[in-house]
């Protein structure tokens, strides 16, 4: 289920490449997992966010509120393992309110993000840069002076990207004793 109209999607995208991505914003992102073996769970949450269940459990309500996540449950809900990592609350620029990451780097050498390869998805090769201040500033070059540039944060813009049910086993957390699953992309999952 997706809050996408991907019937405009398919429009826009019908003469690209691309047009791949109504496929996963429908049935759900593939996060390019590839390794045999089942990551390390974590139960306990990083101390940031066990340091303040309150905020925690605000993020958690507001996950649940958007269908970002699924839950809570007290056992596991699959009938395969489980991978729990943990939670953490990370300082956020311009806001007193830290942003909740999912930590799928933990622990090292065997989390999720260690069995995900970086230099291809999806059987493809594949190098992910983000644009930097000297891409802006080659983009304001070529369209000249006068030109209007603008900054938008787009709040909970991955949150809405469902991710892949075949591999959503991955993508557990834990809070108070119950276990979350994370239906959407995680940010934390992209910055591998």
């Amino acid at each position: 289920m997706t809050m996408f109209n991907l019937e405009r999607w398919n429009y826009y995208l019908q003469d690209y490449d691309d047009v791949i991505v109504t496929k996963f914003l429908q049935y759900g992102w593939p996060i390019n997992y590839s390794s045999d073996q089942i990551p390390c769970s974590k139960l306990i949450n990083h101390p940031s966010a066990c340091q303040n269940p309150a905020l925690l459990h605000d993020h958690i309500a507001q996950d649940l509120k958007h269908k970002a996540i699924i839950g809570p449950f007290r056992n596991n809900p699959f009938s395969t393992d489980c991978v729990i990592s943990p939670l953490q609350n990370v300082p956020k620029r311009d806001s007193s309110v830290p942003r909740m990451v999912h930590d799928l780097s933990f622990p090292a050498g065997q989390s999720v993000n260690d069995g995900i390869t970086r230099d291809e998805y999806l059987t493809q090769p594949f190098k992910l840069r983000l644009p930097g201040v000297d891409r802006l500033v080659e983009f304001i070059n070529r369209k000249g002076p006068g030109c209007l540039t603008f900054k938008k944060d787009l709040k909970r813009a991955y949150r809405q990207i469902p991710v892949d049910s075949m591999i959503i086993y991955l993508e557990c957390a834990s809070m108070a004793s119950f276990i979350f699953i994370l239906s959407c992309v995680s940010v934390y999952a992209l910055q591998h």
